[in-house]
């Protein structure tokens, strides 16, 4: 068995209030928008990473390593872990809705893999 269909296991096993798909789609957005605060706080309060808004200049060449002129490789620990926390959150209510939809993460996760083999960078655009 995956970690997939774990996760879809547990998912449907302790998502007992309400489980209505608008309130699954609800709590996706709002963990969502944790995670971002999580990222964020880790560049404005806590400074273990460093973000930026700057427009950098595009290579003509190898796009892959293009600077960003963001720094994310040192997050502390407790910025590191809460960022964790709030990816499993989006991943937990991922599975509750796939559950709704009579979806499975793998086949998604399969999917997405054969799009990406398929049309590479394009597909992203």
């Amino acid at each position: 068995m995956s970690q997939c269909q774990k996760l879809q296991e547990k998912a449907d096993e302790y998502l007992i209030l309400n489980p209505a798909v608008l309130q699954i789609l609800f709590q996706i957005n709002h963990a969502n928008m944790q995670l971002q605060q999580a990222a964020l706080r880790a560049s404005n309060h806590c400074g273990c990473i460093h973000l930026t808004t700057a427009k950098p200049d595009l290579p003509k060449e190898d796009l892959k390593n293009k600077p960003t002129g963001d720094e994310l490789n040192q997050l502390c620990p407790e910025c590191k872990g809460l960022i964790k926390d709030k990816m499993g959150r989006i991943l937990f209510y991922l599975a509750a809705l796939g559950n709704a939809f009579d979806i499975s993460l793998d086949d998604v996760i399969d999917q997405e893999i054969s799009h990406l083999d398929l049309l590479g960078y394009f597909m992203l655009m």
